[in-house]
């Protein structure tokens, strides 16, 4: 195997990779507690860890580790040029990319599974939304769209095109910053799990399509528990008794630009005054989104939490354990749950702890959980494949195209 740019896709091209990964200030790198990475043979790469990881496995593939860029494109270009035009071993080459606008990629025709891609050439295009992209579709100036989630459009779009739903492995959910504001205080929190009723939210933002959940998992991944020991139920009442003991509630909620994201802030917004909770509503791009997060000076946010593997990608670690700079929980001992859990050989023995950890967020009240939730592929009759026309697992949020399996017929 070798990356485009000719040299060699080895152990220790791996391991350079690796190294980088790790030592990177990025908040998305690998948390995993390595100890050594290692070259043992020419396509054999050691990593030691200092403690169990029964996720290790799951974590790879659901993590920028699995990116393998070329060792020596990284050094020649420099990374500001890399990052514009990247050098991999993939099925596709990079031919243009303008941020934020347009991706353009061609075949490459030394990938080492003979006879892929099906494609000659690949286009994606950024849009402003679920409407741009189906009118776009409509207007034959698109023949695939990831990750529609828009509901009305959906069923729409299943008029004109074939559409994919994936079976949801990630989980909508509210996250609360206990380490300062109102929310550090549990009879907030208390408030908030009490004055949200999910079930009418579900049934007229996404027309019931998606099952409830009470904790971080989803039917699509490992661990699944739709029902959670002590989750806290809607109760208006109990809800109006804890805003007048607080002597009033006010919350800055915010969440990514997304229409349906949005209308959900909306919808609990209104749910929340009925209590006598006043929310102020923000929405961010993601940048400006990371950077509230970052800051720590953020009250709630509505977001998605899960993975295929609660310890992988952005799992329930990534919402509530103390090390992340996306948690609003520092609690040693939900921290001792999630990491034992992560540990645990044993799937049975992980799915228990992961169990105890969603009734404990639930008891402490660190984050109502809301419906597990998956977006859907859009495509043309004429385009086939894996997760175009035959459903995969989600790895996150966003349903998976293996890409190279893709064909197009015109």
């Amino acid at each position: 195997m070798k990356f485009t740019d000719g040299t060699p896709f080895n152990a220790d091209a791996v391991v350079w990779n690796l190294k980088r990964d790790l030592k990177s200030s990025c908040t998305c790198k690998p948390t995993w507690p390595v100890t050594s990475v290692t070259a043992t043979g020419p396509s054999t790469v050691q990593i030691n860890l200092s403690a169990p990881d029964g996720a290790f496995i799951n974590q790879i593939f659901d993590s920028i580790a699995n990116w393998i860029a070329s060792p020596t494109a990284v050094q020649k270009m420099g990374q500001k040029a890399f990052a514009a035009k990247p050098v991999g071993a993939g099925p596709f080459i990079v031919v243009s990319d303008t941020f934020s606008s347009q991706l353009v990629l061609k075949r490459n025709p030394h990938y080492w599974q003979a006879g892929r891609p099906y494609l000659n050439q690949l286009i994606f295009k950024t849009v402003g939304g679920d409407e741009a992209a189906y009118e776009a579709m409509l207007a034959h100036q698109g023949q695939v769209y990831e990750g529609m989630s828009t509901p009305a459009l959906i069923k729409q779009a299943a008029q004109h095109f074939n559409v994919v739903n994936q079976s949801p492995t990630t989980v909508y959910d509210l996250q609360l910053n206990t380490l300062s504001g109102p929310f550090k205080n549990k009879l907030a929190r208390q408030a908030i799990y009490a004055a949200t009723n999910i079930a009418p939210i579900l049934q007229h933002i996404f027309g019931n399509q998606y099952p409830i959940a009470q904790g971080f998992t989803g039917p699509g991944g490992i661990c699944n528990q739709p029902k959670v020991s002590g989750y806290p139920g809607y109760d208006l009442a109990k809800a109006k008794a804890l805003v007048k003991q607080l002597g009033g509630l006010t919350v800055s909620l915010g969440t990514i630009q997304n229409l349906v994201a949005q209308q959900t802030t909306e919808a609990l917004q209104t749910e929340w005054a009925a209590a006598g909770i006043k929310a102020t509503i923000h929405t961010y791009p993601l940048a400006a989104l990371i950077a509230q997060f970052t800051s720590g000076k953020w009250q709630a946010m509505v977001q998605t939490a899960g993975s295929y593997d609660p310890a992988g990608g952005v799992g329930v670690g990534f919402r509530f354990l103390s090390m992340s700079p996306f948690s609003g929980v520092h609690d040693p001992h939900l921290d001792s749950l999630l990491n034992q859990a992560t540990a645990a050989l044993s799937l049975n023995q992980r799915c228990t702890l992961y169990n105890q950890a969603a009734s404990y967020i639930a008891q402490n009240y660190y984050g109502p959980f809301y419906f597990a939730y998956a977006p859907a592929n859009v495509a043309v009759k004429n385009v086939t494949g894996p997760g175009v026309t035959q459903p995969l697992p989600t790895v996150v949020v966003q349903p998976t195209i293996l890409w190279e399996d893709v064909a197009y017929t015109s």
